[in-house]
């Protein structure tokens, strides 16, 4: 992902190598919320790779331009990208890998509003995280499980899938599944009416989000505990 590496691509011709990196460093920049910076990524990714470019290369800036659209509410447009890009994701365990691509299918699904699909990219990517027995992967996986769980009101099902993947985040400290999870089991507990238990895990999902500078996951972990207060 560095500047360096991008070099030694450049030095090696590695066209493929080039579109990669610059693809990463797009990811990152959207992560932190500067579009403008994203987008320019991505613009140097496409650039990087010839017009006869193979469709495994040609991922790389198709999963940016999947992200940019889906973080901009074009969701269509993402699953439409990253469906093209799940026919030549390899069985991996990093960003690129088909586990990755169910996962993010997953996600756009939750934006249009479409949890049954949503629930199965994500069943079919925790077969792939145990298929791999990649830790970081199923707690991920798990806790988005437990979202479209929650979202649908099966509160038994999002308490398993919030405690399983707590347990597995925390073991290899994925600090987004470990705050994401929080923050879903703070709001069973309020809807269940533990409002001591939802005052805790609020203020131990806040903690966690302001770990990664996520300002509004704060603010939604400290309205849980402003609710959890003022019902207790």
């Amino acid at each position: 992902m560095s500047q360096r590496a991008i070099e030694a691509a450049q030095h090696l011709a590695d066209s493929a190598a080039i579109a990669r990196h610059y693809a990463q460093m797009g990811r990152v920049y959207l992560w932190l919320g500067n579009f403008e910076k994203a987008i320019d990524y991505l613009a140097a990714s496409e650039s990087a790779l010839p017009v006869d470019t193979r469709n495994e290369d040609l991922a790389f800036p198709k999963r940016l331009r999947a992200q940019i659209a889906s973080a901009e509410g074009r969701y269509e447009e993402a699953e439409d990208l990253l469906t093209d890009i799940l026919d030549v994701s390899p069985i991996t365990v990093d960003d690129n890998g088909r586990a990755a691509t169910l996962l993010e299918l997953g996600q756009v699904a939750e934006g249009r509003n479409r949890p049954q699909v949503a629930w199965q990219r994500y069943e079919e990517a925790l077969r792939l995280d145990q298929q791999l027995e990649t830790i970081e992967g199923e707690a991920v996986t798990l806790s988005h499980l437990g979202e479209v769980a929650l979202a649908t009101e099966d509160y038994a099902a999002a308490r398993q899938f919030f405690e399983r993947g707590l347990t597995l985040a925390k073991r290899v400290q994925r600090i987004g599944a470990i705050g994401r999870c929080e923050l879903g089991l703070a709001k069973i507990e309020i809807a269940q009416g533990n409002y001591d238990v939802a005052c805790t895990l609020g203020r131990q999902a806040e903690q966690t989000y302001d770990r990664l500078g996520l300002d509004q996951k704060i603010r939604d972990a400290k309205a849980i505990v402003r609710a959890a207060l003022k019902a207790s």
